[in-house]
This record gives structure tokens, sequence and C-alpha cells, in this order.
């Protein structure tokens, strides 16, 4: 989801991950400034891990929100939310996972604040994913909800980059 030239978000998944430790690898085609964040679950549906989504919004406004419905109990929803250089703080329920403000580069270069959180497990039904920022800005959010296996999705460990 693009808003503008200044803000972008993307949701990437991997199915079948391989077992073990695996890098994860991002390469640009030109300098940007980028924040890139990850998270990894266990206990996905490998056959439909997609529970409901992914859902997308741009704005321009504090407060970036996306609603999503989830259609399994137990599911998570992972957002990722981007906006041009303002402090942001999770919305109520979620649990941050990464939160970056790029640094550096000439007088003028525009910092991008790059976050993103999950939330789960929860019941089937609606679910908003939010932040709030310090200023006005423009922002895109995007969320993806997991179906769970029969076990349940537990949270295995997250990475944040940038």
């Amino acid at each position: 989801q693009d808003n503008g030239t200044n803000v972008r978000v993307e949701l990437w998944q991997l199915v079948p991950p391989a077992t073990g430790n695996n890098p994860i690898v991002v390469t640009l085609s030109a300098a940007a400034n980028v924040v890139g964040g990850a998270v990894s679950l266990t206990e996905v549906d490998q056959t439909t891990p997609i529970d409901a989504g992914p859902a997308f919004a741009p704005g321009n406004s504090n407060a970036p929100s996306v609603a999503i419905t989830t259609v399994t109990d137990n599911a998570w929803v992972i957002d990722t939310m981007a906006s041009p250089d303002a402090t942001a703080t999770v919305g109520a329920g979620q649990t941050e996972q990464w939160n970056f403000n790029t640094v550096g580069g000439p007088p003028g270069t525009l910092h991008v604040r790059g976050a993103g959180s999950t939330k789960g497990p929860i019941p089937a039904g609606a679910v908003t994913m939010s932040w709030t920022l310090s200023a006005v800005q423009q922002w895109a959010i995007g969320a993806v909800a997991l179906r769970p296996a029969s076990a349940g999705v537990t949270l295995l460990s997250w990475q944040e980059s940038y």
C-alpha cells in the first residue's frame, strides 16, 4: 500500500519455511530509507495460512488504523505501519514488535517511521489494528490474519532492523 511517494507498506509470507535459523535478506535496487521487520510464528496452518486479509489503508492523520475480520478462533493478526518522521505508539491490546525511525542522510532527507505489531490469539470477528502518531502525517498500514493449525499459533520470535 502506497500513500503518495513518502510511505509504503508491504506484507510478505513464506510457506512452508525451512526449519532452523534462516536469515531474511532484503536487497534494494536503489538507495532508500527503509524499515523492515519480521515475525516468526509456529503452529500456523501450512495449507491455508491466511485466515483473513490482507487489508490495507492509507491516510493523513495522527491515527493510522485498519480493520480486518478473522474467520477462525485463535487467529493472530500482524500489522505494519509507515509514516514520515513521527513517534508512533502501538494500539491497545497489540504487542509492538518493531518501531524504528530511519536516521542520517543529508539535510532535508525524509526520515521514515516503520512499526509493526501482533495481536492474538483472538476469537473470530472484527479487529482493528491501530497506532497513534505524535503529529498529523501521511501513513500507510496493512494487516493480515493467520489461521492457526489445530494446536493454535504461538509467537516464536521476532527480529527488527533498518
